[in-house]
C-alpha cells in the first residue's frame, strides 16, 4: 500500500511539474514590437536601413503590417518581411494630435 501511495506522490508531483518556455533573443524582440504595437496603437510602420555611408534612410513604409514570427511584413502591393533579429532600434513617432502614431524600425543591415 505504501509503494502505491508513493507512486501517485511521485506521479502528481511529476504532473505538476511545467516545463518553461523557452525563447530565443529574436522571439523576445518580435513579442516586445508586438506589445509596443498593441499599447501604443500604432497606425504605421517605418522600415529604415543603414547606408555605406552610416546614414537611415526609409526603404519601406505602410499602414497595412504585421508581426509573423520574428518577422514584421508589410503588406501593400509588393508584399515585404524584414526579419526582425536585425532589428537595431525603435521608436515610436507622433503627430500632433495623435492621428497619425507611427513606429520606427532601424535595421542595421
Amino acid at each position: 500500500m505504501k509503494n502505491k501511495f508513493f507512486l501517485f506522490i511521485a506521479f502528481a508531483l511529476l504532473l505538476s511539474c511545467t516545463e518553461d518556455e523557452v525563447y530565443t533573443d529574436s522571439e523576445l524582440v518580435a513579442q516586445k514590437i508586438q506589445s509596443v504595437i498593441d499599447q501604443e496603437n500604432v497606425t504605421h510602420v517605418l522600415i529604415a536601413r543603414l547606408n555605406s555611408n552610416n546614414s537611415w534612410f526609409t526603404v519601406d513604409s505602410s499602414t497595412d503590417f504585421e508581426i509573423d514570427g520574428i518577422f514584421i511584413r508589410i503588406n501593400d502591393n509588393v508584399p515585404s518581411s524584414y526579419n526582425l533579429d536585425k532589428l537595431f532600434e525603435y521608436e515610436i513617432r507622433r503627430n500632433f494630435d495623435d492621428t497619425l502614431i507611427e513606429l520606427v524600425l532601424y535595421f542595421s543591415i
